[in-house]
């Protein structure tokens, strides 16, 4: 386990790290949208194990290119496994795997991650979450992020002049509202979104399909990718407006996972499969 945390730490040390790496984590913010075909995957949640049954069925990359959407930590009891498994995989396979972040990937949420016995051998995880980008653009045509839109942000050109690295001292703006704003069907306009702090003014905003149309249209552009799930259980409609693919043993109390693919063609062709994951236990 330290010979892994020492092969990441070091590399994110080296100026390879804000060389190489850090110019493919900035896809988006260069203008440069990844390429189909490719797999899109939403919270893993410190389930380790599901990974690797993902890969199986889907294919492993290099061979398969992956976009994962964040929340990597918390809740399943392998958050440190999985984190560093994770940034194993970009370092080895920067142009095939691809990390956004999610709002779990905050130092003062993972709790999970800070009770693990080797978060003090590895004190640049901070670091990895604030160069992580926040949202990616596939084909030009589909927009991925972890949470959600806001009403701070009405073009994609908006979020291309966020500025890395982004760290608990940035003053409260997109960046949040993007990790922390949640689809709800049930909202005709963008609210504060209270289901994530009830007992103040709220953290990110909720919005509906209206809201989604709109920034769609604006942008024209396929559809949004949302990695976050909607607490009442939306996950797409709309002619793929919205697309949620939801951690297995979040959502479905069966233990039911979605993954996203996406195929070349003359037009994108967007495939939702279904698959059934053992149930495990998951600590609160």
């Amino acid at each position: 386990m330290l010979e892994v945390l020492a092969i990441i730490t070091e590399f994110y040390l080296s100026s390879r790290a804000e060389g190489d790496f850090g110019h493919t984590f900035i896809l988006l913010a260069k203008g440069k949208p990844l390429s189909v075909p490719i797999t899109i995957y939403g919270d893993i949640h410190g389930q380790y194990s599901d990974i690797w049954r993902w890969f199986h069925v889907n294919g492993w990359p290099p061979n398969t290119r992956c976009l994962f959407l964040g929340d990597y930590v918390d809740r399943g009891r392998h958050s440190t496994e999985v984190l560093m498994f994770m940034l194993l995989m970009k370092i080895v396979m920067t142009n095939t795997v691809y990390l956004c972040r999610g709002n779990h990937e905050e130092p003062a949420v993972n709790k999970n991650l800070h009770r693990s016995q080797d978060y003090s051998d590895f004190v640049k995880y901070p670091f990895c979450f604030s160069v992580m980008p926040i949202a990616c653009l596939i084909s030009g045509q589909i927009l991925c992020m972890h949470g959600g839109l806001s009403p701070r942000i009405q073009m994609i050109s908006e979020i291309m002049q966020l500025q890395r690295p982004l760290l608990r001292t940035n003053p409260p703006g997109v960046h949040i509202d993007i990790m922390w704003s949640d689809p709800h069907p049930a909202k005709w306009n963008f609210e504060p979104n209270t289901l994530r702090d009830p007992g103040g003014v709220g953290v990110g905003y909720l919005f509906g399909t209206i809201q989604i149309k709109q920034f769609v249209k604006r942008n024209e552009i396929l559809g949004v990718c949302l990695g976050t799930y909607a607490s009442t259980g939306q996950t797409e409609n709309h002619k793929n407006a919205i697309l949620t693919p939801s951690a297995s043993l979040v959502i479905d109390e069966d233990g039911t996972m979605d993954i996203i693919r996406i195929q070349a063609g003359e037009q994108l062709k967007l495939k939702r499969q279904r698959y059934k994951m053992d149930k495990v236990c998951i600590s609160s």
